[in-house]
This record gives C-alpha cells, sequence and structure tokens, in this order.
C-alpha cells in the first residue's frame, strides 16, 4: 500500500454503530451485549438516533458498519432508521459501504432483500466454524448448512458483499477441521 492510499485509509470519515441485542450470549464473546432483551430495540434505536444527531458533523462518511451483539436481531427498518440518521447528519460518500453483521441463524432470503432494502450493502456472517462440533462447544445455534444456506440466500436476495466471519484455534478444532472450514468457506462464498 503506499503511503498515500495509507493516509486516506486513516483519514477516511467511519461511523461503528453498536447493536447489543443477542438471542444468547456465547461463551467466547467479550463484547458489551444483552440477551433476550429484544424488546428494548426501538427504544434503543431512538437512543442511537438522538445521539447521532448531536454528534458533530463530519465530511460524508465512506464507510458504516452496525456490529454488536448480532444486529439481525432488530428490524431492518429500525436499523435503517440509523442510517438514514447518518446521512442526515454527515451525509454517505458516493460508493459508502455499508455494513451489517448478522447470525446465519436470522437471515434468510426475506431478511437479506429487506437489508439490502433499507441501506445494507455487505453482509458478514458470525459463522465462526462450519464444524458442527466446534460450533456446539462455541455454543452457536446454527449448523454448518444453515450457514452456507444463509450465505447463498444473502447473494440470491443480491448482496454482492458477503463475509464469513471464521475463528481458528477453537477447543475441539483440528487441522483437518480447520482446513475444511476454510475449504468450504471458499467454495460457498
Amino acid at each position: 500500500m503506499t503511503p498515500e492510499a495509507a493516509d486516506a485509509l486513516a483519514t477516511a470519515p467511519a461511523a461503528y454503530v453498536h447493536i447489543p441485542f443477542c438471542a444468547r450470549v456465547c461463551p467466547y464473546c467479550e463484547f458489551a451485549v444483552v440477551a433476550g432483551r429484544d424488546e428494548l430495540a426501538e427504544r434503543y434505536v431512538e437512543a442511537v438516533v438522538a445521539e447521532i444527531g448531536m454528534s458533530e458533523r463530519w465530511r460524508p462518511l465512506e464507510s458504516v458498519y452496525l456490529g454488536g451483539g448480532t444486529p439481525s436481531r432488530v428490524a431492518p427498518e429500525l436499523l435503517g432508521r440509523v442510517l438514514e440518521a447518518l446521512d442526515a447528519r454527515h451525509g454517505l460518500a458516493e460508493g459508502v459501504e455499508v455494513s451489517i453483521e448478522v447470525n446465519p441463524e436470522d437471515v434468510d432470503r426475506d431478511l437479506a432483500a429487506r437489508l439490502l432494502g433499507v441501506g445494507f450493502n455487505r453482509i458478514s456472517f458470525g459463522v465462526q466454524s462450519l464444524d458442527g462440533r466446534v460450533l456446539v462447544g462455541l455454543g452457536r445455534a446454527h449448523t454448518p448448512e444453515r450457514a452456507l444456506r444463509a450465505v447463498r440466500d444473502a447473494r440470491d436476495a443480491g448482496f454482492t458483499s458477503v463475509s464469513v466471519d471464521l475463528i481458528y484455534g477453537t477447543p475441539g478444532e483440528t487441522d483437518g477441521s480447520w482446513r475444511a472450514t476454510l475449504a468450504a468457506a471458499v467454495e460457498h462464498h
């Protein structure tokens, strides 16, 4: 990377919005999350929108990332209000990447289409592993097959930028299972 490119990346305005809601707290998670309180989502989004309205104006954002927690636990229409608030306060640059973290068990073609419809153009799946034994050890609810189907559903809905998060070195993982996870992720990605 050239020094100019590194400088541009270092100064590119970006926003991270934390969405703390989860179905359950995974045993490896160290993030600020709350499980089983989805009824608070609308109030939380209202508070985030209000805070965005009080933030200092920047140049148009080049990157927006909704992480968590599990943003896909919240209705896309509510998340769209966050994106609208960011656009109204700061603007969104042409070609802005608007990312959302999701759990594979939450996503089907309909949800993916709704996420696209409110402005997300990149989806990141918390797959963690494609080995069923490892997923059980990590306390994950999805199966390898469900994770791959969710990725396929997102692509079928129109997402062209799709990523999967994988965790290396988890208890119960072998070199063979890690290689199989990588091979399956690449093949189906």
